[in-house]
């Protein structure tokens, strides 16, 4: 899945996209980079959007635990949904093997890549947080939408 996202400098008004296929880097809800640099003029865009560190202890709760463990539940729904279609639709009788991969893969492949990005949720999190330290108090435009 692709996810396309966009936005504005709000001094020079230059867009910047990012056409990504990693949607968790950047569909970001509430947390995100609290100040992005303008790759064309330089000048700082506050947004409202906070580093993990900066969330209260519910909001970590809320945006950061709960949606990983409920990403995790529906990653192994999706496995399940292809496990059970598999099953269902294969029968070595009449060896349909290729039929049910094609009706099963791609549940199993939504779900492992779910499970894989929700597991890998922390890690992504740490990144912006040492971007942003290392950058010295922002990220850069280009860093978020490329």
């Amino acid at each position: 899945m692709v996810v396309y996202t966009s936005a504005k400098c709000g001094h020079c008004g230059a867009s910047w996209a990012n056409l990504s296929p990693n949607a968790q880097l950047t569909s970001f809800d509430t947390i995100g980079p609290p100040i992005i640099r303008c790759m064309y003029c330089s000048k700082d865009n506050v947004t409202e959007w906070k580093l993990p560190r900066d969330l209260n202890p519910i909001q970590k709760l809320i945006h950061i635990n709960a949606k990983q463990v409920l990403g995790i539940i529906l990653s192994f729904g999706f496995m399940g949904i292809g496990y059970g279609a598999f099953s269902e639709i294969y029968d070595p009788k009449t060896d349909n093997i290729i039929l049910t991969l094609i009706f099963s893969l791609p549940f199993v492949f939504v779900g492992i890549k779910g499970l894989w990005n929700n597991l890998n949720q922390k890690s992504d999190l740490k990144y912006l947080e040492d971007k942003f330290d290392k950058n010295g108090g922002f990220i850069w435009s280009y860093e978020v939408y490329s």
